[in-house]
């Protein structure tokens, strides 16, 4: 899931439309949420990835 959101980042790729959407979906229906919750600090991680990723692409 993070790993699709660098996509955003070529506007020009053939995935861009699906990744767009995925992170629509996520946004929308916070299905990120459930993530924050995992234990051994894992949530948080993965947190970091997703946005890391989405802040990269929007550079």
């Amino acid at each position: 899931l993070a790993r699709q959101l660098l996509g955003l980042k070529k506007i020009d790729d053939p995935l861009f439309s699906r990744r767009y959407y995925l992170l629509e979906n996520l946004s929308m229906v916070q299905s990120f949420i459930p993530a924050v919750n995992l234990e051994d600090n894992r949530g948080c991680q993965i947190s970091t990835v997703v946005f890391n990723n989405l802040f990269n692409a929007l550079q």
